[in-house]
């Protein structure tokens, strides 16, 4: 649609003009798009550019942590890798070790071989070796030798003390059956008491024929070799004054290992003198006490099978206190001397055990140490080998 406008204008003359409706109408809409859009994009191309820079900024963070994630997993293979491959060498030098081991027999033939002992191996020589090098069991490093003669020492003399048992058949020196004091050398038994042919195994049997040990029939020797299988079967070994001169480590593990080592050996110590049969000839008092304890009374009052000789202090005092509770003969209570016995006998019982709580602390006292600052027996081989190869 056409429209003709009329306008009195500038400069006193009239001017036409002829207007498109339809093309102004398309121009003003272009233009107020066009500034819309500058508008709107002058609002978000700010937002969009800071996105884009956080977005981008955000990738380059993923793919450094990426990256290092990749490098730990590969530090981390590797660091697997290797540890296999040292725990494999490490199964290969044990292998090694254990290869060079000698066998029982040839440790038993050696530590037999060596000064000091006695046929059959019943006293043994803990500070003896074999010097050189690493291979051929002429030549053991002298830890390997240590431990190795320590193993033998246990098994040495088992026939001969009677220690066998089936259990072992077949172990050198062993021929299989039950010996005289079967098991005494590892159990405790075989220094609570007298075991001389009593296994222990039958419950309605006594475990012991008496509380006494006697070097006569060997209990008292087979409870000597218990305390030495408990304890000392491996002490380290002493050096020579040269070698220690130059390596004092030693000295130090040395003194702390025994310091160990003896606590439990003293308190083994005081069980077995406690257990040790009496000197009667030095000792009247416990001669006449026992004098008028008949062997059927013995037995009726303690249960056990054989009264010894000789008793044992343990003994008579294990007598006395069944004899004052069962009673097989009434005690006049009224008795000023009699209380006095029964006074005596409770001082003297509660003296021994002040005793034995003594060993126990001192025992719990060296475990604790044990726990917090241990020294194992590998330190001081160890230690040993390094000092015996100075020069």
């Amino acid at each position: 649609m056409m429209m003709i406008l009329s306008a009195y204008g500038v400069n006193s003359y009239a001017q036409w003009a002829v207007i498109d409706q339809a093309n102004l109408q398309q121009n003003i809409t272009t233009a107020t798009s066009t500034a819309a859009s500058a508008k709107l994009e002058g609002y978000y191309l700010p937002k969009i550019d800071a996105n884009t820079n956080a977005t981008a900024k955000m990738n380059q963070a993923v793919n450094e942590s990426l990256g290092v994630l990749n490098k730990t997993t590969v530090d981390n293979v590797l660091s697997q890798e290797i540890r296999l491959k040292k725990a494999l060498g490490q199964a290969e030098l044990v292998k090694r070790a254990v290869d060079n081991v000698p066998t029982i027999d040839q440790c038993i033939e050696m530590t037999n071989a060596e000064p000091g002992m006695a046929k059959g191996g019943a006293v043994a020589s803990s500070n003896k070796g074999v010097g050189g090098g690493f291979h051929g069991l002429s030549s053991r490093s002298a830890a390997v030798v240590s431990t190795s003669s320590a193993l033998s020492n246990v098994l040495a003399g088992k026939q001969e003390l009677g220690t066998c048992t089936k259990e072992l058949q077949g172990s050198p020196g062993c021929s299989g059956a039950d010996g005289k004091f079967a098991k005494g050398d590892y159990q405790p038994r075989g220094i609570k008491g007298n075991i001389a042919g009593v296994s222990g195994d039958d419950n309605t049997k006594p475990t012991f024929n008496n509380f006494t040990l006697s070097e006569k029939d060997g209990s008292f020797t087979v409870a000597q070799k218990y305390l030495g299988n408990s304890t000392y079967y491996d002490k380290p070994k002493v050096p020579s004054k040269e070698a220690l001169a130059k390596n004092p480590t030693y000295a130090a593990l040395y003194t702390s290992m025994m310091a160990k080592l003896d606590a439990a050996g003293d308190t083994l110590t005081d069980i077995l003198k406690m257990r040790r049969e009496s000197d009667m000839k030095a000792n009247n008092g416990i001669k006449d006490f026992w004098a008028n304890v008949t062997e059927d009374k013995y037995k009726n009052i303690t249960g056990l099978t054989k009264k010894p000789d000789a008793p044992s202090m343990f003994e008579v005092l294990n007598y006395q206190v069944q004899n004052d509770y069962l009673g097989a003969e009434s005690a006049e209570l009224n008795s000023i001397q009699e209380l006095n016995k029964r006074t005596a006998l409770s001082n003297m019982i509660g003296w021994n055990v002040y005793k034995q709580l003594e060993n126990l602390n001192i025992m719990t006292a060296h475990m604790l140490v044990q726990q917090t600052t241990p020294v194992s027996k590998q330190q001081v081989d160890a230690e040993y080998n390094k000092t015996m190869s100075y020069k």
